[in-house]
């Protein structure tokens, strides 16, 4: 995985943004993911980046490789021995970034890191927020929690706001809702927070990770996640 992260970089250079869990696991987060998200920018189409990906998985010996496109994204899914890898992405005409060394993931395997480019932390966070929104999955709503609490950031507004004008879920009870306004959507989360339990926290983190780091995580979790309710609704710039 880190050798795909960093041939991108190589290949893409500053085009290539890496996003979602792989960004918050070089951010030090202990939720463990083989997904690779990407953005790349500044593109007006999917398919520009298809030759590029196609050269960098061909280097790798017996891979099995399946690749499909979407109205707004490629996804590539590749095996190579037991190890399983998804890589989605998709383009934008421009999308605010950061550097971010893969240190922590380079040492782990004895490599050597190297400083990639990563979408900006408060459009990561937005957009982590309107993921939740769709998919109402519990990881989604730890990685906001990790957003909020570790890296203390908050997500853009104008980002938000624009996922919630356009909300594409698969949920039937979401299917029909094709926007929301901050009101509603921060209700919901309030309420998905509250009524959250340990139980299905435990149940639904521990197969991402170590079952030592959430014990006794859950409490913290829903106090933080309550004050960032909180922090949204009070401030002028979401509403």
């Amino acid at each position: 995985m880190l050798w795909i992260i960093h041939q991108f970089a190589e290949e893409f250079r500053d085009h290539a943004l890496l996003k979602g869990g792989m960004q918050l696991m070089l951010l030090s987060s202990d939720r463990a993911t083989n997904d690779l998200d990407y953005v790349f920018s500044p593109f007006a189409s999917k398919k520009e980046i298809e030759p590029g990906v196609d050269r960098i998985l061909a280097k790798i010996p017996g891979a099995l490789i399946r690749k499909s496109f979407h109205s707004n994204s490629g996804r590539y899914l590749v095996r190579a021995g037991r190890a399983e890898i998804q890589i989605e992405y998709n383009v934008a005409e421009s999308m605010p970034s950061t550097t971010l060394t893969t240190q922590l993931l380079a040492q782990k395997v004895g490599a050597l890191p190297r400083i990639i480019r990563v979408m900006s932390n408060d459009v990561a966070f937005a957009h982590k927020l309107a993921a939740w929104n769709e998919r109402r999955l519990m990881r989604d709503l730890y990685d906001c929690y990790y957003w909020y609490v570790n890296v203390k950031t908050m997500p853009n507004a104008d980002v938000l706001k624009s996922r919630l004008r356009s909300i594409n879920s698969r949920l039937p009870t979401l299917k029909k809702t094709k926007s929301m306004t901050m009101d509603e959507f921060l209700r919901q989360l309030d309420v998905a927070v509250n009524q959250a339990t340990e139980l299905i926290f435990l149940e639904q983190l521990s197969p991402l990770m170590p079952r030592a780091k959430l014990e006794g995580l859950f409490s913290v979790f829903q106090v933080q996640m309550r004050e960032l309710v909180g922090e949204l609704r009070r401030s002028p710039i979401y509403q």
